[in-house]
């Protein structure tokens, strides 16, 4: 029996050369804004969906969109090879040393005290540690003393979760459901839904596994900011002024 009967040929890649180039020439305009900015220009307030932050905070969080939309392109073709482990290791420690504080939201976090470790592995591994206490976040680099919980995770497969990075297939079934919250908030469903996903695709084939006290990994998880919240938190922080 000929198996190649059997067997459906992969689907033909679409060629990215037209979509990749678009994208690059949308980053080099950035860039070239951020390239004539001062040393002092990078330390002024600016403000991102989590609330107030730095110029840097910010241009590195629109730096690390940027390399996950240039990942989504080129896997979609199958040309991913993985994040370079000289560029991603300051990207991926910015990420939890700075951007996660910055999504701290102590109002959900009264009365916690907590440490949890995160052992990163892949390009841009390592460990550090998170400590929760007194209405204040902490992260550090390193794995010493003793922590409730601990996260176990590829580096590139964290940062893509908690950019609500997902398959294409979801983001379709995503925005065909983005109604149902209303327009005001379609986004947010979209980014919700894939994120949601991406990180329980992720935990069933083990490629983020936390352990550890569960219930303070939940109250943990619960006291933080994510991608899908960006509209609600920005219509607080425009009424704020």
């Amino acid at each position: 029996m000929d198996l190649d009967i059997l067997i459906p040929a992969p689907p033909v890649p679409l060629d990215p050369l037209p979509r990749l180039r678009e994208f690059h020439q949308e980053l080099d305009a950035i860039l070239r804004i951020y390239r004539e900015m001062s040393d002092g220009d990078w330390e002024r307030p600016a403000w991102f969906f989590v609330g107030p932050v730095h110029v840097r905070t910010l241009f590195l969080a629109q730096f690390a969109d940027n390399v996950f939309h240039e990942r989504d392109l080129l896997l979609a073709n199958r040309r991913w090879t993985g994040l370079d482990p000289e560029h991603a290791a300051p990207l991926v420690d910015w990420f939890l040393r700075e951007l996660r504080p910055a999504s701290f939201r102590p109002e959900r976090a009264r009365g916690l005290t907590a440490a949890m470790r995160y052992r990163l592995h892949g390009a841009a591994g390592g460990e550090w540690t998170m400590t929760v206490r007194d209405g204040a976040c902490r992260i550090e680099p390193g794995g010493e003393g003793r922590v409730d919980v601990t996260l176990v995770a590829d580096a590139e497969t964290l940062v893509a979760a908690a950019q609500a990075r997902a398959p294409a297939w979801v983001g379709r079934l995503a925005r065909s459901l983005d109604w149902s919250r209303g327009p005001r908030r379609a986004e947010e469903t979209v980014a919700a839904i894939t994120g949601t996903t991406s990180l329980l695709w992720s935990v069933a084939r083990r490629r983020i596994r936390v352990g550890g006290d569960r219930r303070i990994a939940a109250r943990l998880n619960r006291s933080f900011w994510h991608f899908w919240e960006r509209t609600a938190m920005t219509a607080k922080n425009i009424a704020r002024g």
